[in-house]
Parts: C-alpha cells; sequence; structure tokens
C-alpha cells in the first residue's frame, strides 16, 4: 500500500518540477508582455473615458471622448478616407496576386526568376519603400512621370494634387503585392491534380475549372489573405505618414486632406495635440470595428470557403 502511494507521489512532484521550471524560463516574456502589451491595453481603454493630456491626472469623462468624435469633421474625413481605400485596395491586391499566381504557375523558362522579381518588393521595409516611390512620384524628374513622357502623357502631380493621392498610394500597394501572390502560388499548388483531370473529362473549359475547381481549392487561403489585408488597410499609416513628411504635410493630411487616414489621425491626436483621451477613444473605436468586420466575415464563411474533402 505504501509502495503505490509513492509511485503516485512521485509522477506528481515530478511534473510540478516541470512546469515550475517551464515557467520561469517562460517568466521573462510573460513579465514583458504583461508590462509592456497587457498593461497599456487595458490602460488605453480607461484614458478613452477620461479627459487626458500626458501632463495632468485623468479626469473621468464617461463617453464623452466616443460621442465627440462623431463631432469632428476631421475624424470623419479619416475614416471615410480608410473605407473607400480599403475597400478598393484589398480587392484589387487580391486579384492582382490571384493573377500573377496563375500566370507563374505555368511551367516556362526562367520561371523562377520571374517568381522572384514579382516577390522582391514586398520585402522591402515599408519606410524605405515609400522614401523610394515618393521621390518616383517627383513631379519634375521622377521616374513615373519620366515614363509616362515617353508615351505623349503628361504625369499628374501625384501627392500634391488631392484626386491623385489615392491612386498613388493604390499603386504602391500592388506593388508590393507579393506576399500574396507567394501564398496564393503555394495553394494553387495543392489543389489536388484529379480534381482537373475529373472536370476536363466532364468537358468544363478553363474558365469553368478555374471557378468550380481552383476557388473552391483556395478558398481557404483567399479567406485568410481576405482577412488579413482588411486589417492591415484599416490600419494603414506608414505609406501615407512617410509621403507627407516629404512635403512637409505631416501635420496634416495632405491636399484636401485626401490623405488623412484613420491611424494618421489618431497619431495626430496622440503625439501633435497630446490628447490621448481622444487617441484611445480611437484606437478602441477602430478594434471594435475591426471585430466586428472580422466576426461578419467567419459567419458568412461557411457558405463559400472549404476545408479538405469539402473542396
Amino acid at each position: 500500500m505504501w509502495k503505490n502511494n509513492l509511485s503516485k507521489t512521485a509522477p506528481r512532484k515530478g511534473a510540478a518540477k516541470s512546469e515550475r521550471t517551464g515557467l520561469l524560463f517562460a517568466a521573462p516574456w510573460l513579465i514583458g508582455f504583461l508590462l509592456l502589451s497587457f498593461l497599456p491595453i487595458l490602460l488605453s481603454a480607461y484614458y478613452s473615458l477620461c479627459e487626458y493630456n500626458n501632463f495632468q491626472r485623468p479626469v473621468f469623462v464617461g463617453f464623452a471622448n466616443y460621442m465627440s468624435l462623431f463631432h469632428d469633421d476631421l475624424f470623419l474625413i479619416s475614416a471615410k478616407n480608410t473605407l473607400l481605400f480599403t475597400l478598393v485596395s484589398v480587392p484589387l491586391n487580391l486579384i492582382l496576386g490571384m493573377i500573377l499566381a496563375l500566370v507563374l504557375n505555368i511551367e516556362v523558362k526562367g520561371q523562377s526568376v520571374f517568381r522572384t522579381c514579382y516577390y522582391l518588393p514586398s520585402i522591402i521595409p515599408l519606410v524605405a519603400a515609400s522614401i523610394l516611390w515618393r521621390w518616383m512620384y517627383n513631379p519634375e524628374y521622377g521616374l513615373v512621370n519620366i515614363l509616362l513622357s515617353f508615351f505623349g502623357v503628361k504625369g499628374p502631380m501625384w501627392l500634391q494634387d488631392a484626386a491623385w493621392t489615392k491612386s498613388a498610394m493604390l499603386i504602391m500597394g500592388l506593388w508590393s503585392s507579393g506576399n500574396i501572390f507567394i501564398v496564393f502560388l503555394a495553394s494553387l499548388k495543392d489543389v489536388p491534380k484529379e480534381y482537373y483531370e475529373a472536370a476536363r473529362m466532364d468537358g468544363a473549359n478553363a474558365w469553368q475549372r478555374f471557378l468550380h475547381v481552383t476557388l473552391p481549392g483556395m478558398s481557404s487561403v483567399i479567406f485568410y489573405q481576405l482577412v488579413l489585408s482588411l486589417i492591415q488597410h484599416l490600419q494603414y499609416f506608414t505609406q501615407a505618414y512617410v509621403m507627407l513628411t516629404g512635403y512637409r504635410q505631416t501635420a496634416n493630411g495632405g491636399p484636401e486632406n485626401s490623405l488623412l487616414f484613420y491611424s494618421l489621425r489618431l497619431f495626430h491626436e496622440a503625439f501633435y495635440y497630446y490628447d490621448m483621451g481622444i487617441a484611445s477613444a480611437m484606437a478602441w473605436l477602430l478594434f471594435l470595428v475591426t471585430c466586428v468586420i472580422v466576426f461578419l466575415l467567419f459567419k458568412s464563411s461557411s457558405k463559400w470557403v472549404f476545408y479538405g474533402e469539402d473542396s
């Protein structure tokens, strides 16, 4: 009896010791997460309900910060700019990534070189890429307008004309869509070839095979890229900030506030006007809107996303 109890107690002590050792090794990360991530998140939630400017004690005002946002014209402009840009840019990036994946999946000579050329822009840091495109968009000596002049087209004032600023951001985004392309290409190769052979035997043409075999087979990856791209575009900041910095327009949203994106407006409130209460309210509002959009996407995914044998 005594031996049986001893044999049961020993493994428990060993497991407890292993857990303590594991927690000890994880402690630096856990402490860093709690102090540098979780605590700031909680504080921002509290500050969103306060009047707070970093120099005085927070004064609790309830939901006044949230209510005031909807009476702020610049906030409404930033929300509109972000929404419109997201609705246009996300589908175009996904479509271009799909087209590149389909084209570069064809076995041709130099295939790896073409794949590398299309993927390389996506690994360039955003700040460096934005500085590069800022130079390329220069109306006097920029490469884009020089190339257009060869075809007899007078290039626009890309970053000084409100009618062209979003197009400039859109083109730069399409140029760096290599991450989407490479993921789509990998997913395309995972679609079973037997499905294509069965579709050919049933008389399906290339377009029908794409609709009924390729898209369902890649639907889970398309869904993943859709969610990821939406979240990234709703937080669009770096490219616009760098572009405006180059033209001494950082403190506003560019010509006619055409580049005043939501995150840029949040940045202005926090670090130009030191209104941390409003900035925190904007951050939490963006978080809640993003959660709602992602939730709706997941709810709808059951109707068009297929996994494994379901495809």
